[in-house]
């Protein structure tokens, strides 16, 4: 039997989104088959999107394949 601790994990995850957000780039975390799990705010600015029509996409349909 496998005991995780959830509020570490959970801890983990908020510190890895605080630095996605922080980074002043534009910057796209992708999964294994290239989709959008996450962008950060000057992704969606840069690029005049939006996290409804973001996430979950792959990659390549984004901004009509450019």
């Amino acid at each position: 039997m496998m005991l995780i601790d959830i509020d570490a994990a959970k801890r983990g995850l908020d510190f890895a989104e605080a630095i996605v957000e922080t980074v002043r780039e534009p910057l796209v975390i992708l999964n294994q088959n290239l989709q959008v799990i996450q962008a950060n705010r000057t992704f969606y600015e840069a690029f005049q999107a939006v996290r409804e029509e973001t996430e979950g996409r792959l990659i390549y349909d984004l901004g009509n394949g450019q």
